[in-house]
């Protein structure tokens, strides 16, 4: 078995489209889907992938889990939800009802500069208490909170 950990879907064709990538964007901005994952992957060993939401929407991740109804190839989202915002508790709570979702991404920069501002630590005690995973990429300006967290927060995985 052969997982890829990291993909990106999207389609600009749906009625919201998506805030990312540009229509500018002639390299990019096109349907990236599954099926389209499939053909470069599988023929290279690959037997199912985890699916990175990067877009803001927090129904974004709906739509990644939706379409993994029916697509056994994709075998986890970490999905999309920004802590300190008034939706995340119920969103986590929401989407980790489901056993695809594993957990979060989001961008740090605005977060690991002080992680006590807002509710920045309870949103991460509430990952925790779901056993999900925080993925967050980081620079060195960063590296203090995040080591940070991961000492006042060992349970986070």
């Amino acid at each position: 078995m052969i997982i890829d950990t990291h993909i990106h879907i999207y389609d600009p064709s749906r009625p919201e489209g998506v805030p990312f990538p540009q229509p500018d964007n002639k390299l990019l901005y096109r349907t990236v889907l599954p099926q389209h994952a499939k053909a470069e992957a599988v023929p290279e060993g690959v037997t199912g992938t985890v699916i990175v939401e990067a877009t803001d929407w927090l129904e974004d991740n709906q739509w990644v889990l939706d379409l993994a109804v029916d697509e056994p190839f994709i075998v986890g989202l970490v999905g999309r939800i920004d802590p300190c915002t008034d939706d995340f508790a119920d969103g986590v709570a929401r989407f980790a009802e489901n056993s695809l979702f594993q957990g979060i991404r989001f961008r740090g920069q605005r977060f690991f500069d002080d992680i006590d501002r807002g509710s920045f630590m309870k949103d991460m005690e509430t990952l925790a208490m779901y056993d999900l995973v925080l993925d967050v990429a980081f620079d060195g300006e960063d590296a203090a909170g995040v080591f940070s967290l991961c000492e006042r927060l060992p349970e986070l995985r």
